[in-house]
């Protein structure tokens, strides 16, 4: 049983506000309008999001108030945006008050989501990480402004910028000049580390490899023994050991992701490449008909492109699952197709005509196949709108940028230590947010976490985006609060936004410009 379980989160402030009896009338009509109507009395709605008054944020409310109100709210929403399952945990006081479990882990089977079930926390890797990198400054393992590679005797990026002053510093606030391709990761930086903001999980991967030359035992025995062991952190883990792998959640897209992640690229080299090969034989060949025949070559070529594009962002493991996928929604088109052809051309449904069968009479051909085109172009986005579930993770791939799994109430404790401060030295928590990287009016990125300011709330946080998971972290340093919102749904990251902005009371927002995502 966790510490901070549901019910000793009841028992332990239950009597914190029974006194304050107007008050606990105010927030129980606040719940009934919620579980009635989605939006709270004194709230205003922003692109469907309900808002609430920064005062009125959960994170004020009695506790029990704000299980009920999270209960009513979080179901709905995941039927609502098709998500199959989801954690939250809310931090108050510097400690963990409640743990919630919604939905499913896996659609096929039907288990719920416990406290148990894993997730993949994607880019909540990075503050873990860079934590443990600063606990490693702390006792002089690492250093924020030498070299971060200094001393290594196999260097990591590319030689000719080995001896570049990238910095501990520059890798934790984003501003290592690296990339974000964590499938096929370039080792050269394509700007001067430490000059600008770009989002990088290269440079937590060059992090993994230097912290685990220099941490005893490796970089995942390290945070086992030093962070998540001594935090209670007791299901987290960069890699899963085989007893934890029945407790994974399985991550859902819908179908039509990977058919676009296929079809997009197609299209664009196919277009470029029949236009070329018209040019050439137009203007050098001196054909002028572009024959059906001339496409084979553009087809072939447009094909074998698009597969090492493809395998390019998402790994040749998972190059054979996306194919089967968009397989299956071909194959379901052309038989839908074939199917509406067959009665266009058989029944006469689709022309003036009475059918083949009763006059023996030609159907109106291309008027048929349009609109048979049409109808199965409609069913099949219809269908690619359904979840599909994708192959987990490999269980031993260890990556600080994206490969943590957790729980929420794991990574609620690790909010609660850092509120508490007993991760770090006053010293370096000063250190994480003094010339953070400024990225516009209201965003900057300190070392390992976001920090994002609306007039006078300042909120750290931190966003995660693998295939199937989207997950959020915000922390609220003078409030002593914070929220972590895990899901298995690539529709997961609205809802995630949803459930920030309700406990904080402030506008969802917790996320970069497209240059930085």
């Amino acid at each position: 049983m966790r510490e901070h379980s549901r019910a000793t989160a009841y028992q332990t402030h239950l009597s914190d506000d029974r006194g304050v009896f107007h008050r606990l009338v105010v927030q129980l009509f606040l719940i009934i309008c919620l579980s009635l109507f989605g939006m709270p009395l004194g709230a205003h709605a922003e692109d469907g999001v309900m808002l609430l008054p920064h005062e009125e944020g959960m994170l004020a409310w009695p506790v029990e108030d704000m299980v009920g109100a999270l209960e009513a709210f979080v179901p709905r929403r995941l039927e609502e945006l098709d998500v199959p399952g989801a954690a939250v945990a809310v931090v108050r006081n510097g400690q963990v008050v409640y743990e919630g479990t919604f939905g499913v882990q896996n659609v096929l089977g039907g288990e719920p989501v416990t406290p148990d079930t894993l997730f993949e926390a994607a880019s909540l890797s990075k503050p873990i990480t860079a934590h443990g990198a600063l606990m490693m400054v702390q006792d002089e393992t690492l250093s924020l402004s030498k070299p971060l590679g200094e001393g290594l005797v196999v260097p990591w990026l590319s030689q000719e910028h080995e001896a570049a002053p990238m910095t501990l510093r520059d890798v934790l606030s984003h501003r290592s000049g690296l990339g974000n391709n964590l499938i096929n990761p370039d080792r050269d930086p394509d700007v001067a580390p430490g000059t600008m903001f770009d989002y990088s999980g290269v440079g937590y991967m060059y992090l993994q490899y230097v912290m685990d030359q220099k941490a005893a035992g490796g970089f995942s025995t390290w945070f086992d023994e030093n962070l998540f062991g001594p935090l209670g952190m007791t299901q987290t883990g960069f890699k899963v050991d085989e007893a934890q792998a029945e407790f994974m959640a399985r991550g859902y897209v819908p179908l039509y992701l990977p058919a676009l992640l296929f079809f997009v690229p197609f299209l664009l080299l196919l277009s470029f490449s029949t236009i070329a090969v018209w040019a050439f034989q137009r203007f050098v060949l001196d054909r002028p008909r572009f024959q059906a025949r001339d496409l084979f070559i553009p087809v072939v070529l447009s094909i074998a492109l698009t597969l090492f594009v493809v395998a390019h962002y998402v790994g040749w493991e998972a190059l054979p699952y996306i194919l089967l996928l968009m397989f299956c929604l071909l194959v379901f088109f052309f038989l839908i197709f074939f199917l509406l052809r067959f009665l266009a051309d058989v029944m006469g449904l689709l022309h003036p005509d009475e059918g083949i069968i009763s006059r023996g009479r030609s159907p109106n051909t291309a008027r048929a196949i349009v609109i048979c085109l049409l109808l199965s172009v409609g069913a099949t986005y219809s269908v690619s709108r359904i979840q599909a579930p994708l192959p987990h993770m490999d269980f031993q791939q260890e990556n600080a940028a994206h490969s943590l799994r957790t729980t929420a109430g794991d990574l609620g404790l690790f909010i609660a230590a850092f509120l508490k401060g007993t991760l770090l030295s006053p010293e370096l928590y000063q250190e994480m947010f003094q010339g953070a990287a400024v990225i516009n009016s209201e965003m900057s990125w300190g070392l390992g976490l976001g920090v994002r300011q609306q007039e006078e709330l300042i909120t750290y946080w931190q966003w995660g985006s693998n295939p199937g998971f989207e997950s959020l972290m915000v922390i609220d340093p003078v409030r002593r609060g914070g929220v972590v919102i895990l899901t298995n749904s690539s529709h997961g990251q609205m809802l995630a936004q949803e459930v920030a902005g309700q406990v904080m009371g402030v506008t969802p927002g917790w996320t970069l410009a497209p240059k930085g995502d």
